[in-house]
């Protein structure tokens, strides 16, 4: 059975085909959008590959410490800090406080306890630059079926095989 062919009338404004061309439209839009988008950045970065970087060079030069007022800081006037600065006060609290921080600082413990541990991943790297022996030694013992693919000697056999290795390096 076949189907009649209809034929669809002519578009106009008055028929209402104008709906599907703006759906049309609208399927098109985010390509065209795309498209646009792709073309404006290269464009973007076809131009600012071309700037030039001449005469931007910071200005700033540092200044000298008399031309803000401070003294020059020179070994002769710069005074060391004590490794105890705190006991300079004279105040017996601040030496106590400082004495029982530094002795009960779980922080501080922790701290060292990372500080041994960095020690030993250092002496351990620092343990592969010298001289290095490594050995290894493998044995098998294999028995061969007399009803399998193998034919004889090898098939209804025992082997032994072993592999020993030395490598030395420095």
């Amino acid at each position: 059975m076949k189907t009649p062919h209809v034929a669809t009338p002519a578009c106009s404004a008055s028929t209402g085909c104008a709906g599907r061309r703006l759906e049309c439209a609208k399927r098109r839009l985010p390509t065209v959008a795309a498209l646009v988008v792709a073309l404006a950045s290269t464009i973007v970065m076809t131009f600012a590959g071309c700037a030039s970087t001449g005469g931007i060079e910071p200005q700033a030069k540092p200044l000298a410490a008399a031309q803000v007022g401070l003294a020059e800081n020179t070994a002769a006037n710069a005074a060391a800090i004590a490794p105890a600065w705190w006991t300079e006060f004279g105040d017996p609290i601040l030496s106590g406080l400082v004495q029982r921080a530094v002795a009960e600082s779980p922080n501080l413990r922790a701290s060292q306890a990372r500080v041994v541990s960095a020690l030993a991943s250092v002496a351990a790297t620092q343990a592969t630059a010298g001289p290095q022996v490594n050995g290894t030694f493998e044995a098998t013992r294999q028995r061969f079926s007399a009803n399998s693919i193998y034919p004889p000697p090898i098939g209804g056999s025992i082997l032994n095989t072993s592999v020993l290795q030395a490598a030395g390096s420095w």
